[in-house]
């Protein structure tokens, strides 16, 4: 093989990254016969962003039925808020629990 002579031929292809959307995961409140009803609202204000109207609506859902759907979120960030919760109500002696669905 003479280099002068012959040329190795280089081939590039370009791939498309292939990206996925994360799955999506429901966040519920729990009612319980502890907590009070102001402190739930105050959680869905602070930490799931609801409006105060929204959070009395979703807290009365949970005091009805026994859970509330506040939001869907991707794995990590429904983790995190559900910690949020759980450790601001543990600080203030409530037993307020969440829990998450695919």
């Amino acid at each position: 093989m003479n280099s002068d002579t012959e040329k190795e031929q280089v081939r590039v292809v370009y791939a498309e990254p292939e990206f996925r959307m994360p799955s999506l995961w429901k966040v519920f409140i729990l009612n319980d016969d502890v907590t009070p009803m102001d402190f739930v609202v105050e959680v869905l204000v602070s930490i799931f962003g609801k409006e105060h109207d929204e959070a009395l609506e979703l807290m009365y859902e949970a005091h009805k039925t026994g859970q509330a759907q506040v939001g869907t979120y991707s794995k990590d960030v429904a983790e995190t808020k559900i910690f949020e919760v759980t450790e601001l109500a543990e600080e203030n002696g409530y037993p307020l629990r969440m829990k998450m669905e695919k």
